[in-house]
C-alpha cells in the first residue's frame, strides 16, 4: 500500500509533474465516475406469480436468482447509486474452477448481514471450503479470479465487474429488486426504468 508524506510543501502546493493524491490511488490515476442518471432497460418477459411476483428461480443471462432477498433501506452501505444489496439475495452462475483447470462449477453468490454494511460471499460447488467474503462484490470475485487463473498459468483479465457476476447488472434483477418492498426508501439509489 502506497503511504503519503506530509511535509509542508506536500500538504499545500504540488510539484511541477506530481499527480495530486486526490486523485492517485496506490500508484494509479482513477477517473472521476459519472454522475448515474436514470435510463430505460428492457428486458424478455420473465415468468410471474398471479400476483404479479417472479417465479423464482429466475434466469437472467448467464445467472440463476434463487432468492431474492430483503431491502435494507435505513442502513446507507446496503445501496449505492446504482445497485440495491437486498439481505439474502441469492444467485448462481458457472465460472471457471480454481481447483481442476479442465473444468467448470456452479458459485453461488450471496448477500448478507454484515451489520453496517453487507457482506459479499461467493462459495465454488467443487471446493466450499474455499469460499470468499467481502466487503464489495468485487472483492469477492478477485481473489476467484486469481485462484482460477494461476491454475491455468494465466494471468487473470483486468476489468472484473463484481456486480455483473453477482448478477446486479443484469436488466431481470434491476427490475425485479426495485420491485421489493423498502426499494423506494433508498436515498442514494437512482431509480432505472425497466420495460418489458
Amino acid at each position: 500500500m502506497a503511504t503519503t508524506s506530509t511535509t509542508p510543501q506536500a500538504a499545500g502546493t504540488a510539484t511541477a509533474g506530481a499527480v495530486p493524491a486526490a486523485i492517485k490511488k496506490e500508484g494509479k490515476e482513477t477517473r472521476k465516475r459519472r454522475p448515474v442518471t436514470s435510463k430505460t432497460t428492457r428486458i424478455q418477459p420473465y415468468p410471474t406469480s398471479e400476483s404479479g411476483s417472479p417465479i423464482l428461480p429466475l434466469t437472467a443471462g448467464v445467472m440463476t436468482i434463487l432468492e431474492l432477498g430483503e431491502i435494507v433501506h435505513d442502513r446507507p452501505a446496503y445501496h449505492a447509486e446504482r445497485y440495491i444489496y437486498p439481505v439474502g439475495y441469492k444467485s448462481k452462475r458457472s465460472f471457471l474452477s480454481m481447483i481442476d483447470a479442465a473444468k467448470q462449477t456452479m458459485y453461488l453468490c450471496e448477500v448478507l448481514d454484515g451489520g453496517d454494511s453487507p457482506m459479499f460471499v461467493v462459495t465454488p460447488e467443487d471446493c466450499p471450503e474455499r469460499a470468499v467474503s467481502a466487503g464489495s462484490l468485487t472483492g469477492a470475485w478477485i481473489p476467484i479470479f486469481k485462484a482460477a487463473y494461476a491454475l491455468r498459468n494465466k494471468e487473470h483479465a483486468s476489468g472484473l465487474s463484481g456486480p455483473e457476476f453477482f448478477g446486479f447488472t443484469q436488466g431481470i434483477v434491476m427490475k425485479v429488486i426495485q420491485e421489493l418492498p423498502g426499494s423506494r426508501l433508498c436515498k442514494n439509489y437512482v431509480w432505472q426504468e425497466v420495460v418489458q
